[in-house]
């Protein structure tokens, strides 16, 4: 891809890997021995950094607690350069490495402030033989905790390589970036090529045209759309922080097992962070919306880049997942805890299964990419241009990035056309910067199958349609009550009405200790005036149409 690496007009995209960093080049991890090793290192170089010759001395004897907690945190503001303390949420937090080298960000607790105080300052009480050195009071650190302000950087996010910013420029300096407020981390061994300073449209051209040559080659996409969505999903994550709004999940689904959903999630995730996208199961029970609402949280408070939910298999419809791809902050409780927080969300969103269907507001939140090789042992197929394709990703996962951020540049430098390309509602900064990138570099069909992906997904709307259809065959337009309603579908020798109950409403009939009743008193209003299919069927409230009980009627129109 020399194309994209003129020496003459080019900016430098070069990742300095922390020296200690316990992942291998390729963002695997190590030995056990090799981590700890590198885990020394790392605590040996944060001791050189805070431990200097001589270090501010705060007295904690014979003070007021809040002349001590403000010569304290002065110490701590003085020594966190550059920043390794942050404010998030209205707490005090630190980037630090899971066990596979994976940069996750961590709430501080008390002894984690004691540790930094500790390396910021001499705590030391004064006696009339001298300053005998003391550990930080509890009651000091704790009052450090609960200080209503912290002079310390806002922290927004971890990125582990080098992405677009709001302005149009490349994040590619390790470590805080005050403008995005995020945090670089570079993959271990992650080296970029030069990215042209001013790249013209058919450098982009030729960007998009890498990537879909080298990296989607073999991929059974069912059209062109699904095609052009894989793209965009590549380029979210790269993107992901210039754009003011939120991004829709990207659904990759297939008609069969191992047809390469997995292989396409992960590619991604390697090329956005260096390694395998993890991925979280959903719920068990995929009807517990608390439970959605659990692990969703748990997501979202170690500052991951991607959040994807794997074996997503049939219907998916979570209110908690719907309000957490449409919301900039996600309201949650942590898991274990009573304690409620509010995270400000800025992940690319992706789910992955079979035969996908969506439930509920899931469609207008989603795009899609849709796998079908045609064949019953698709796992069998080797259609790839490069045999080990996970290993060539992460051999190139410099230059892969290079041409997604050529892309990115090459329609930022042309003024940010807008695309004429079909647009999602709640995510028109998305369809603008992703569909302008895409259009500028010369790909089609961005979002091409969202009429299919309505139709096939509506499973919702046709079982309501088919409902209110058997309604009007044996109503008409008459009145009903929900009694009534409720008489018809248990009747003995069932009804037609009982047989075309959609999935909510039958699992009432099922469901140990559940009403009828009550289900369709929720269900009925929450659906009134909404057209269903091609019919345009329709439920239409009559107020008070019992004289006794003064409930309302309900009746069919189209």
């Amino acid at each position: 891809m020399n194309s994209l690496t003129p020496e003459t007009t080019a900016a430098p995209v070069a990742a300095q890997a922390h020296p200690h960093c316990i992942a291998e080049a390729k963002g695997i991890p190590g030995s056990v021995e090799e981590m700890r090793q590198a885990a020394a290192a790392i605590i040996a170089d944060e001791q050189t950094k805070f431990n200097k010759p001589t270090l501010p001395m705060v007295q904690v004897n014979d003070r007021q607690l809040r002349s001590t907690t403000t010569e304290a945190v002065a110490a701590l503001h003085e020594a966190n350069n550059p920043p390794e303390i942050f404010v998030r949420m209205g707490e005090l937090v630190r980037i630090q490495a899971d066990e596979d080298g994976r940069p996750i960000i961590k709430e501080l607790s008390e002894a984690g402030v004691r540790y930094y105080l500790s390396q910021a300052a001499d705590f030391v009480n004064k006696t009339q033989k001298g300053s005998i050195k003391v550990s930080p009071p509890r009651d000091l650190v704790q009052n450090v905790m609960a200080a209503p302000y912290w002079p310390f950087p806002a922290l927004k996010g971890i990125v582990e390589v080098p992405v677009l910013r709001p302005d149009g420029s490349i994040l590619a300096t390790p470590g805080y970036d005050p403008a995005t407020k995020l945090y670089y981390r570079p993959v271990p061994g992650l080296e970029c090529p030069l990215i042209p300073l001013h790249p013209t449209q058919d450098e982009a051209k030729k960007a998009a045209q890498f990537i879909n040559d080298e990296l989607l080659h073999g991929f059974p996409f069912v059209d062109n759309a699904s095609r052009a969505n894989a793209l965009a999903a590549l380029i979210t994550p790269i993107v992901r922080h210039a754009i003011p709004g939120r991004v829709p999940a990207g659904i990759n689904t297939a008609t069969k097992a191992g047809t390469g959903k997995t292989m396409m999630q992960e590619m991604i995730g390697a090329i956005s962070t260096g390694r395998w996208t993890p991925m979280y199961n959903p719920p068990i029970q995929r009807d517990n919306d608390a439970e959605w609402s659990k692990v969703i949280t748990a997501a979202l408070l170690n500052g991951s880049t991607i959040v994807c939910f794997d074996n997503v298999d049939g219907l998916l419809q979570s209110p908690s997942l719907s309000s957490a791809i449409t919301t900039k902050v996600y309201r949650g409780r942590i898991l274990g805890l009573s304690k409620i927080v509010d995270i400000p969300v800025n992940v690319s969103w992706f789910i992955n299964g079979n035969n996908v269907r969506l439930g509920g507001d899931m469609p207008r939140r989603c795009y899609w990419i849709r796998l079908d090789a045609k064949m019953s042992r698709p796992w069998e197929r080797k259609c790839f241009k490069h045999k080990d394709l996970g290993a060539w990703v992460m051999e190139n996962q410099g230059q892969l990035i290079t041409a997604l951020l050529t892309m990115a540049r090459a329609w930022y430098i042309a003024g940010c056309p807008k695309p004429n390309t079909p647009k999602l509602g709640s995510f028109e900064s998305w369809c603008d910067t992703v569909g302008g990138i895409l259009q500028f570099a010369g790909i089609t069909d961005f979002l091409g199958n969202q009429e299919k992906m309505y139709e096939l997904s509506d499973v919702e709307g046709q079982e309501w349609e088919m409902f209110l259809l058997a309604w009007q065959e044996r109503y008409g337009d008459a009145v009903v009550l929900v009694k009534e309603l409720v008489d018809e579908i248990q009747k003995e020798g069932g009804s037609v009405i009982k047989d075309t109950l959609p999935s909510d409403l039958a699992g009432a009939l099922t469901k140990k200790g559940g009403s009828l009743s009550r289900t369709l008193g929720w269900a009925l209003p929450k659906r009134e005036g909404a057209l269903f299919g091609d019919s345009g069927v329709h439920l239409v409230r009559v107020p008070k149409a019992d004289p006794q009980t003064k409930a309302n009627g309900w009746k069919v129109l189209n």
